[in-house]
């Protein structure tokens, strides 16, 4: 299951590297360039020409605080309210939960810097049946 291995491979068994690890915290972000906006339209045509460009978008890794290595970043969403909220959460804590082996997609990943072949994972959605549901219910241990 994808919360015991938080990278997709493309050639190279999956590991166990911190995707969060890394990550600069947002106050010491530098803010946009121009070299940044170059970069981003090289990744913009590389993702036209793979037809991909309303599948995939850009965001800025940083963080907030210290993610652990037996967390993972949770979104949830309330349609009602318009509330997204992206939270931690231990890996033994959603296996407590007895989520089905479908009820988590991933949705943001960065690239891992010491092997170009994987994909870390940094952000995973809760679905149901398949489906991403209206209301995501807080997930509540026993």
């Amino acid at each position: 299951m994808l919360l015991e291995e938080n990278t997709l491979t493309l050639e190279a068994p999956v590991n166990n590297v911190n995707p969060y690890a890394a990550l600069k915290d947002i106050d010491v972000i530098d803010p946009f360039t121009d070299e940044d906006r170059e970069t981003l339209e090289l990744v913009r045509e590389v993702l036209r020409k793979r037809n991909a460009i309303d599948r995939f978008g850009i965001t800025l890794l940083h963080d907030h605080f210290e993610v652990n290595d037996d967390e993972i970043l949770l979104e949830t969403c309330d349609h009602e309210t318009r509330t997204l909220t992206i939270r931690p959460y231990r890996n033994e804590e959603l296996k407590e939960a007895d989520i089905d082996e479908d009820g988590y997609v991933q949705t943001n990943w960065r690239f891992d810097q010491n092997d170009p072949k994987n994909l870390l994972c940094m952000t995973f959605c809760s679905r149901t049946n398949g489906f991403h549901i209206p209301k995501h219910d807080p997930i509540i241990f026993n």
